[in-house]
C-alpha cells in the first residue's frame, strides 16, 4: 500500500498486543491490530489516505460498515471507546502520541464504557409527506407558500429564505 496511514477504530483498556488479528479485517481488507501504550491500546488497521468526501455514497457506507464491524467485534471481548469513523493517523508514532495526549481521559472512560451498549439509529423520511403535513398543519407556512406562488422568482427571495427557516 502506498503511503500507509492508520485507520483508528477506538481505544481499549487492554494493553496486550493483539497483532494475531482476532478482530478480523478492516477497511481495504487490512488486518486489524493494536498499538499499545501503557495500559491502553488503540485498535487500528493500515489504509491508504482516504478523503471520504470525495467517495461515492455507496463506498462510504461500505467503509462505515467495515468500521462498525470491527468496533462490534472488539466489544465482544473488551470495552472500547470508539473513534469517529474516518479518524486517521499518519503512522504508529502518531497513534502513540494520541494515546499519550489522551491517556488520562481514556483511562477514566474505560471503566465507564464497560457497562454501556452502543445503538445506531438510521432514520428515513418521506419528504413529500412531511412537507404536505407541514403545509396542512402550519398556517404561517401555508400562507407564505401561497404568497410565493404569486410573486416572481426575483421578488420572492427573502420569503423563500423565511420559508426555509420556518420549515427547518
Amino acid at each position: 500500500m502506498k503511503d500507509v496511514w492508520k485507520h483508528l477504530y477506538g481505544v481499549t483498556g487492554a494493553s496486550q498486543n493483539f497483532n494475531s488479528g482476532p478482530f478480523g479485517v478492516g477497511n481495504h481488507g487490512s488486518k486489524v491490530y493494536t498499538v499499545p501504550y501503557k495500559e491502553l491500546s488503540a485498535i487500528v488497521s493500515d489504509t491508504p489516505f482516504i478523503d471520504y468526501k470525495t467517495l461515492s455514497k455507496d463506498l462510504v457506507i461500505k467503509y462505515l460498515l467495515d468500521h462498525q464491524r470491527v468496533v462490534e467485534r472488539v466489544m465482544e471481548s473488551y470495552s472500547i471507546i470508539p473513534f469517529k469513523f474516518g479518524s486517521l493517523a499518519h503512522n504508529k508514532e502518531e497513534v502513540e502520541k494520541i494515546l499519550a495526549r489522551g491517556y488520562t481521559l481514556f483511562k477514566s472512560l474505560v471503566p465507564w464504557v464497560r457497562e454501556r451498549v452502543e445503538f445506531e439509529l438510521v432514520a428515513r423520511w418521506d419528504g413529500e409527506k412531511v412537507f404536505k403535513s407541514l403545509y396542512k398543519e402550519e398556517s404561517e407556512i401555508r400562507s407564505l407558500q401561497e404568497m410565493l406562488g404569486r410573486k416572481s422568482e426575483t421578488d420572492a427571495l427573502f420569503e423563500k429564505i423565511r420559508l426555509g427557516k420556518l420549515v427547518r
